[in-house]
């Protein structure tokens, strides 16, 4: 018996090799990543990311009774371009509301939603390529009187009073700072993340990153 990569499908190698279906090279990928804790954020933030916070819970179950410091960590790819505000704010209340460490790592780009995202993990490494973007968002009114266009303008305005804060609380950045950062589409490199405390780090070799991920207790 012949085994596939990862010994996740064993297959016989027997008869008419032609009849034999090789599983999807994705379903693969995603398998061994989970068994590393390793999760994909990738494209546009939708609701269908909500599957994060499942798996965050079950990671957050077989860690009870160890210690913080202790346990293995999951670590947060994050490569998008912003999304749903709504999914943003609750894969931010279940990241800091974690126990087990979240580590975010940014392969390409932590736009908008992704940046804030970023910033509620306990680590956040980025690629030296790597980029970086906060701003208001789109506050698209579609409302059926005066009333509701000022009310969800209103609801509108706090939320980015509430970006400004967790921006301050998380970064090294000033309140003046993260409101001028917030007034436009504003990009940051990975030197310029670093010194401005988007970064924690700065990933110089794959091989420290792997050997984290791989550490499986």
């Amino acid at each position: 018996m012949r085994k596939m990569e990862g010994d996740l499908f064993p297959v016989i190698l027997s008869g008419n090799l032609a009849n034999i279906q090789l599983p999807d090279p994705d379903l693969l990928q995603y398998f061994r990543d989970d068994a590393r804790r390793i999760y994909w954020l990738e494209d546009e933030i939708t609701p269908m990311d909500n599957a994060f916070i499942k798996r965050l819970i079950d990671w957050n179950q077989d860690d009870v009774g160890i210690p913080k410091d202790e346990r293995k960590p999951v670590f947060l790819m994050i490569n998008t371009p912003g999304g749903n505000l709504y999914t943003m704010f609750a894969l931010i209340d279940a990241i800091q509301a974690s126990e087990t460490p979240v580590i975010g790592v940014v392969p390409g780009m932590a736009y908008s939603a992704g940046a804030l995202i970023l910033l509620a993990c306990d680590r956040r490494l980025g690629t030296k390529h790597s980029s970086y973007m906060v701003h208001r968002g789109s506050g698209a009114i579609d409302a059926p009187d005066q009333r509701a266009a000022e009310m969800a303008m209103k609801q509108w305005s706090e939320q980015v009073k509430t970006f400004s804060k967790f921006i301050v609380e998380r970064t090294a950045m000033t309140a003046s700072e993260a409101k001028k950062a917030l007034s436009t589409d504003t990009y940051y490199t990975a030197d310029e993340a670093l010194k401005k405390g988007i970064l924690t780090g700065i990933i110089s070799s794959l091989d420290e990153l792997v050997e984290d991920m791989s550490d499986i207790s």
